[in-house]
C-alpha cells in the first residue's frame, strides 16, 4: 500500500515537471506609441465622443418580465416540425426589439440544450431547425 502511494506521488510529481516544461514564456508587451501614427489619437478621442449612451432605464427592465416558457411556446407555435426558419424571422412578443431579441436567443439556447432545437450560424445568420 505504502509503495502504491509513493509511486502515485511520483507520477503526480513527474507530472508537474512535464506540464511546468511546457508553458510558455511570460508575454513581454511592447509598449505602442498612439502618437506615432498622425492622427490616430485626436480620431479615437472623435469617435469616443460621437458615441451617444442611452440612458439605462431600470423601470423599462422591470415592465418586461421575461418568461421562458412563454418565449419557447411562441418558437415551438411558429416552427414547424422538420422546418428550418431563421432567427430574424421570429416574431417580437415585447415592444422594445433589443430586449426581446436577447430574450428570444436566451430562449433558444436553452431549448438547444435541452434538444428541442438545431442552432447553425451561416455567416451572420442563425438558422433555427426544429427536430
Amino acid at each position: 500500500m505504502k509503495e502504491s502511494r509513493k509511486a502515485k506521488r511520483q507520477k503526480i510529481e513527474a507530472m508537474k515537471k512535464l506540464l511546468a516544461s511546457a508553458r510558455s514564456s511570460n508575454y513581454v508587451s511592447n509598449q505602442f506609441d498612439l502618437n506615432s501614427i498622425l492622427g490616430l489619437n485626436a480620431t479615437l478621442n472623435n469617435f469616443i465622443h460621437s458615441i451617444s449612451f442611452k440612458q439605462f432605464d431600470a423601470k423599462e427592465i422591470k415592465k418586461a418580465k421575461f418568461d421562458l416558457n412563454q418565449y419557447r411556446n411562441h418558437i415551438l407555435d411558429i416552427l414547424p416540425e422538420d422546418c428550418t426558419i431563421q432567427f430574424d424571422g421570429i416574431s417580437s412578443l415585447i415592444p422594445d426589439n433589443k430586449l426581446d431579441r436577447t430574450f428570444r436567443f436566451i430562449t433558444l439556447i436553452y431549448m438547444w440544450h435541452y434538444g428541442e432545437i438545431i442552432l447553425t450560424q451561416i455567416d451572420n445568420l442563425i438558422k433555427v431547425e426544429r427536430i
